[in-house]
């Protein structure tokens, strides 16, 4: 075996992370462990204002320090939810503009999931069967022609999710929060109900457009020229 490999398992055996809490409420299911998405992150965040705040009510936490934790977080969420607002009012947007490509998009999805779950089944099964088995040979081939479908399938899927996508994402990079709500405006006209629900919002967003457009104020004492941050604002 290789030596870094090695290395590399050793470090995660002694790890104290790795261990097993006794206390369910100290383990937290993350990655692809967790069945988590990005409404999870955006919660996290405004979940932490909450317990912040009710920490001042209590008398357990200080003012004077805990206003930066909770004005970031608060921020920092709703960055998170404006950029899950990009992403789904620039998915209908896509829907309604490029509707051959997205519904083929979404029939590749269906058809990648199906073939993901035989393969799943056939390796399910594949443990239970005895060893040089017949069975053993013939789930074999069918894996194998499986997993080529399913790589033909996903660079189907990656061809035109990319083509469709790729732009819009590449754009949805920032910490600028009114850079992302002039992408969100760009688009939210493709459906009136859209406007409904956001415009409302504008006004309050307004107030931290104006203060920590980027994210900057309530992490650092200093900007980048060594200015306090909130000597002006």
């Amino acid at each position: 075996m290789d030596t870094n490999i090695k290395s590399k398992d050793r470090i995660l055996n002694t790890s104290p992370y790795n261990r097993l809490s006794t206390i369910n409420e100290f383990t937290a299911c993350v990655g692809t462990n967790g069945n988590y998405g990005q409404d999870t992150i955006c919660d996290g965040f405004k979940d932490a204002v909450h317990i912040l705040t009710n920490s001042l009510e209590s008398g357990e936490g200080t003012a004077d320090s805990l206003v930066y934790p909770i004005l970031f977080c608060i921020r920092h969420s709703i960055e998170l939810y404006l950029k899950d607002i990009y992403h789904s009012v620039t998915s209908i947007y896509i829907a309604k503009t490029k509707k051959k490509d997205f519904i083929r998009l979404q029939k590749l999805n269906r058809i990648e999931k199906l073939i993901s779950q035989r393969i799943n089944d056939k390796q399910d099964k594949l443990s239970f069967i005895r060893v040089d088995s017949v069975d053993e040979d013939t789930i074999v081939r069918s894996l194998a022609i499986l997993k080529k479908r399913q790589q033909i399938i996903e660079g189907q899927i990656n061809e035109v999710h990319n083509r469709l996508f790729n732009k819009f994402n590449l754009n949805s990079f920032t910490h600028n929060l009114s850079d992302l709500k002039d992408k969100i405006l760009n688009f939210y006209t493709i459906d009136k109900r859209i406007s409904e629900v956001f415009d409302p919002v504008l006004p309050y967003l307004s107030h931290y457009e104006w203060i920590d457009p980027k994210g900057d104020v309530f992490r650092y004492l200093n900007d980048h020229k060594g200015e306090p941050h909130l000597k002006k604002k």
